[in-house]
């Protein structure tokens, strides 16, 4: 009788990674807290934040950050409480995060965009006792919700500066309980797979996890300058900006918020090496007149994460600034990137959708393609993706049946269909909710976008279905047109139909001047729905 255990055979796609990628990826210190402490002995002059001329060392954030956290512990906060941080992408974010994890308190992101009752939702929810906040006219309306949300504590930062108020800067050092593997670091706000507003709830080693893969994933170095495109308070800002930083011990450049001119400057002042944004930044950079390939000649790993980049729209980028934009795919719900295109190996495009790849599992990952009843798929066969990781987020904030339902014990379902070639390369066709039914047959929005993308006067475009009394639903592009450009809806039409079955050729189109958008940068399909056709 044969006794011998069979032999394990390596995942495919390890075969791809660039060399120094790891089949698990190991975080060189506990959690990134134990990573910026490391930094800040190692190096304490290195230049950690540099924002609108102001340049902040690993000593100084460590500094700022202790006066914060003793600040804090005199408001009774302590491990396990909330500290909302309402801001856009200013220090005093950073500050607040590393303030609250050396106290192992949790950060709960609030999108500053929020208004009154938005605001009032997050705290209830979150049941934070201290809230950050920007001086101007927001501070008022933002101290009147804490105040009736329980909230015990309201520090206001003001954005023009990149310290802290300085009744929080004085010399006492904040006594340190670093956090260990299983306490929970983050609350970042999700519409999640289904259903309402909800926290994805992320431990510090989920987050060591996922800011090892990126910075193994994009070989970061201490060298390396981040500049911010996303918000901080979105998954990408939170782990491919903060933890990222703090992970390899290299720069982070803020610029409050994007736009090309901010993010020119940026790269240029400081030689940033690595950023990571949505597609729509990367349209809007390619579109900008004063944006020039010398600009940003030092980026050499650029990334689009949040949606899948059309290949139309990467190629657009090469041809303009002469480098190439890497595809990755993640969920607020993975802490992060879950598959990315290695800098050695373009993604490839399927022939059959012109889809172009998002990327391969990153290290330690599992994925499957399932069936309404979570069953695989065959190889190539259409399915919703399901996920599996250390680096998955351990559920929603105080919200058991989502959490049963999203994390299964197969995996995460995340709610966007997709296929999975027989190398491992990952191609997202759409959210499953977003799929139209038009007369029974089945059209994804993001085939038809692919095709829109392709015409040289579309800037940006979406693809929504709307009822139709014949069909059930019939198919409704909303297109922005690049500056200076002109195209009718017949002449668009007819560009489709050149390219499309029938049934997926938009009945209308709708010409706007710009696209609604999240604060993430992703475009809003349900404000879209309710947007008239006239």
């Amino acid at each position: 009788m044969d006794n011998a255990r069979p032999a394990i055979v390596a995942p495919p796609w390890l075969a791809l990674y660039d060399a120094g990628v790891p089949a698990e990826a190991s975080p060189r210190h506990a959690t990134v807290m134990h990573a910026f402490l490391s930094a800040c002995e190692r190096e304490p002059g290195k230049d950690f934040i540099y924002y609108r001329g102001v340049t902040l060392s690993y000593a100084d954030a460590d500094r700022w950050s202790d006066a914060v956290a003793l600040e804090l512990a005199r408001h009774g906060i302590a491990h396990g409480d909330r500290i909302a941080v309402y801001l856009q992408s200013v220090p005093q974010f950073v500050i607040a995060v590393i303030a609250a994890w050396k106290l192992r308190a949790i950060a709960a992101t609030v999108n500053p965009m929020y208004r009154e009752r938005e605001l009032a939702d997050v705290l209830r929810d979150s049941g934070a006792k201290v809230l950050f906040c920007e001086s101007g006219e927001g501070a008022d309306m933002a101290q009147r919700v804490a105040a009736g949300c329980g909230v015990v504590h309201v520090t206001v930062c003001d954005p023009q500066v990149a310290s802290m108020p300085a009744s929080l800067c004085g010399p006492n050092a904040a006594p340190r309980d670093l956090p260990n593997l299983q306490d929970p670091a983050t609350f970042i706000y999700t519409s999640g797979t289904t259903g309402p507003m909800k926290a994805a709830v992320s431990t510090h080693g989920q987050v060591a996890y996922s800011a090892e893969v990126y910075r193994a994933w994009a070989d970061m170095s201490p060298g390396d300058v981040i500049v911010a495109i996303a918000p901080l308070v979105h998954v990408t800002g939170m782990i491919g900006y903060i933890a990222l930083a703090m992970a390899a011990g290299c720069s982070l450049v803020l610029t409050y918020r994007f736009t090309p001119v901010a993010f020119r400057d940026a790269v240029r002042e400081h030689a940033g090496t690595f950023t990571i944004g949505p597609t729509t930044a990367f349209i809007a950079l390619a579109a900008a007149d004063d944006v020039e390939p010398s600009h940003l000649a030092t980026l050499r790993k650029t990334y689009s994460g949040g949606a899948p980049i059309p290949a139309a729209i990467v190629e657009r980028y090469r041809a303009r600034f002469g480098h190439t934009i890497l595809g990755i795919y993640g969920l607020t719900e993975a802490t992060g990137p879950t598959h990315m295109v290695p800098r050695g190996h373009p993604a490839p495009i399927d022939t059959a959708s012109g889809t172009q790849a998002v990327g391969l599992p990153v290290p330690g990952l599992a994925c499957g393609i399932v069936d309404d009843e979570g069953r695989l798929v065959p190889t190539g066969t259409p399915g919703e993706i399901s996920l599996s990781g250390p680096q998955l987020a351990s559920g929603y904030w105080q919200r058991p049946a989502d959490t049963a339902s999203t994390f299964t014990p197969d995996g995460l379902r995340t709610g966007d269909i997709g296929t999975m070639d027989a190398c491992g390369w990952l191609y997202v066709i759409d959210r499953k909710k977003d799929q139209i039914n038009a007369s029974g047959f089945k059209v994804w929005p993001r085939e038809v976008e692919e095709v829109l993308y392709e015409h040289n006067a579309v800037l940006e475009c979406a693809v929504v279905g709307v009822p139709d009394e014949y069909r059930g639903e019939t198919v409704r592009a909303y297109v922005a047109l690049r500056a200076g450009r002109e195209l009718d809806a017949p002449s668009l039409e007819a560009f489709c139909r050149e390219r499309l079955a029938a049934y997926k050729i938009p009945r209308s189109i709708v010409f706007l001047p710009q696209l609604p958008k999240t604060a993430s940068g992703k475009v809003l399909r349900r404000a879209l729905r309710a947007t008239p056709a006239s």
